[in-house]
């Protein structure tokens, strides 16, 4: 089966299709969990039969010049660790992925993990390419640049663009992880050969198969917005909201009956607006027009409204809505994606079977990775004060 990252959804954002499970750039490399586990380890005791310090430091402990692991020499400190952290974190948010507070030190400490591991894998192929003299070239920097913007950018921004919504500190490490990508992609492409490349007959392919997926659910969609409209057409004809909604699809949480809760406007308007407008003049006991979402069709009832009025910084007592819902399903909605975007994805998803099936497992087994701190915790303790 094809992969579904190769089309891009247009109607449903929790769904989103992006190429993200296929990054190649040095930000999400080639993240092979205890990639050094392979290798060979000295993290136990030094050339001179000194030991280390034993497995289990806590980060939060290490100073910003300690060792967090070493790749044949290339060494990861706390400091740079902690520098690909921030650009991570920063990217993520410029991505809209990731809400909330990224710097609690749970979820930040987490991040620092998926750091070293990716430091491991990257600095193994740098280390690969180096040796092997490959330069980097021109296309392979495209294609680095490229990855960027399809993970954390909009797929129409020029990367130049896209670096100036970063600030200076973020914007040269990014720069130098670019540098590190197209290296490594430079030396993949070199190494993989005609295993790399993408013929006009698989491209086709990819066409046909998205464009049946999309005539599918094009279809589904003029089935559903018919549903809804029979729904809606079943309410006019008197019948009953809550028989309509236990024989229709609804919502889990709507105990298969309809039954919404209840919302002040302003939270309405916050998670709903659509149905906040739709609502706002609706008298008690009536039901609105079927209103697409991205979730769905609904149908939304109002049952009761309570309270003084309009929710504001001075009422004490903001108007309840009391609401109940029928909810009609909608397909993911496909546009096949330009040839040359297709192209893109398929050789990063034949580069990344090549590396992760081939090339890192030859060269992990002649690797030396060094852990001269021992190995990391990077769960916080719990304490009063944290109760990540």
């Amino acid at each position: 089966m094809l992969s579904s990252p190769l089309f891009i959804s247009q109607k449903r954002p929790k769904m989103n299709l992006r190429l993200v499970a296929y990054v190649l750039s040095a930000l999400s490399l080639l993240v092979a969990a205890g990639c050094g586990e392979k290798a060979s380890d000295s993290s136990s005791a030094t050339a001179d039969g000194a030991k280390k310090p034993s497995d289990g430091t806590p980060y939060e402990m290490l100073s910003s010049n300690d060792v967090i692991v070493a790749v044949d020499g290339k060494a990861l400190t706390k400091a740079e660790l902690e520098r690909r952290v921030d650009l991570t974190l920063s990217l993520a948010k410029l991505s809209g992925r990731f809400p909330g507070n990224l710097n609690v030190p749970a979820i930040r400490n987490r991040f620092a993990k998926n750091e070293a591991e990716r430091f491991v894998a990257g600095a193994i192929l740098l280390n690969a390419a180096q040796a092997k003299q490959v330069p980097s070239a021109a296309d392979a920097r495209v294609l680095a640049e490229r990855q960027i913007i399809e993970s954390y950018g909009s797929a129409d921004e020029p990367y130049d663009a896209f670096l100036q919504r970063l600030n200076p500190k973020n914007r040269e490490v990014l720069g130098e992880k670019v540098d590190e990508a197209a290296r490594i992609y430079s030396y993949m492409l070199d190494c993989a050969g005609d295993a790399a490349s993408v013929s006009d007959a698989e491209i086709d392919d990819v066409v046909a198969y998205g464009n049946n997926l999309k005539e599918n659910s094009e279809r589904v969609l003029a089935e559903q917005r018919k549903k809804a409209a029979d729904i809606h057409a079943r309410l006019d004809a008197g019948e009953s909201f809550e028989l309509l909604a236990a024989d229709s699809f609804t919502a889990d949480e709507d105990e298969c009956n309809g039954t919404w809760g209840s919302y002040t406007m302003s939270a309405l308007e916050s998670l709903y607006p659509q149905v906040a407008r739709a609502v706002a003049s609706l008298p008690t006991g009536e039901y609105t027009a079927p209103i697409e979402l991205d979730d769905g069709i609904y149908i939304v009832k109002l049952y009761d409204r309570e309270g003084a009025g309009r929710e504001s910084a001075v009422t004490l007592n903001p108007e309840m809505l009391t609401l109940g819902r029928i909810v009609v399903p909608l397909p993911m909605l496909y546009e096949v994606g330009a040839r040359d975007a297709i192209k893109f994805n398929l050789l990063n998803e034949k580069l990344t079977r090549f590396q992760t099936e081939k090339l890192l497992p030859e060269l992990k087994s002649k690797a030396n990775v060094d852990h001269p701190n021992g190995r990391i915790i990077y769960t916080p303790k719990k304490s009063k004060g944290n109760r990540q």
